[in-house]
């Protein structure tokens, strides 16, 4: 009887490994998953948490292709636990993905543009730490959290705005017309300020740089300008560890973990004139 107890102990794990990713457990024909690490933090739950995770991908065999991401104050969506793989994660927790489910696992987790890839992905991911928004009420993350919360929460146009690897994006419809990416040489004319409204971080005289040099500005500015056409004019969030994080700026105008709204319009340098900073919305 016992023998017996093991053959279909035996059997039932073989059934949940992946003959064509040996060490995988299959879920369906296009996703697969491997269990590297059980986590023993906080638990993730979808209404009062949020996560910071890691997540690296790349093309299947195609290692060398291979592109790593931090990713801060992010929630699950509700397609990604219906897989139930994460439905309880905790800090700690440790996975790898095989997948074809690009609009899920690439796009939304990787927050990677997967437009017309059939391929599948080799995904590797880490929940690093788990927030809750209750338990864990005086973290200055959960702070700025609840702050950009209810930021959102006063906002009647909140879909308008459009979300893009940890900022939010709202189109001012203004000189829209071009469909011609930024190259070489642009000038940023941009405005900074607070959650409240309060001006900050506003330059004498808007900032000419070549757009593939690094650090001229903000990691959100960076990430908005990924987004952005010539002549167009943007309202952006920029949550703080894209900003000036948990030290604030130098200048000590912006103070640690605080998120900041601005206006961005970008024009071709070749083509600048010196135009009027528009006022917050």
């Amino acid at each position: 009887m016992r023998a017996l107890f093991y053959l279909l102990l035996f059997l039932v794990v073989l059934s949940c490994e992946s003959s064509k990713y040996p060490g995988f457990s299959e879920v369906s024909s296009d996703l697969f998953y491997q269990r590297i690490q059980l986590g023993e933090g906080i638990s993730y739950h979808p209404d009062s948490c949020f996560v910071d995770y890691s997540v690296s991908y790349y093309p299947v065999g195609k290692e060398n292709k291979k592109i790593s991401s931090s990713i801060k104050f992010a929630q699950f969506s509700d397609a990604f636990l219906k897989d139930s793989i994460l439905k309880d994660a905790k800090e700690g927790d440790i996975l790898n993905f095989i997948s074809n489910k690009h609009n899920i696992y690439i796009e939304e987790l990787c927050m990677a543009n997967a437009e017309n890839d059939t391929s599948f992905y080799f995904i590797e991911f880490q929940v690093d730490k788990v927030y809750n928004l209750f338990a864990q009420s005086e973290d200055p993350n959960v702070v700025e959290f609840k702050k950009l919360e209810q930021f959102f929460n006063n906002k009647l146009d909140k879909s308008s705005y459009s979300y893009f690897n940890g900022i939010w994006i709202k189109r001012i419809p203004v000189n829209t017309e071009s469909s011609k990416k930024l190259t070489g040489e642009i000038v940023l004319d941009y405005a900074g300020y607070s959650l409240k409204g309060e001006e900050w971080d506003i330059p004498d005289y808007p900032l000419k740089f070549n757009i593939k040099d690094k650090f001229q500005v903000i990691r959100g500015i960076e990430l908005a300008l990924q987004q952005m056409h010539y002549g167009d004019s943007i309202h952006v969030i920029v949550p703080s560890y894209l900003a000036f994080g948990e030290l604030g700026s130098k200048s000590g105008n912006i103070p640690p973990y605080n998120s900041i709204q601005y206006n961005l319009k970008v024009y071709d340098a070749a083509f600048y004139q010196d135009s009027i900073r528009a006022t917050i919305e």
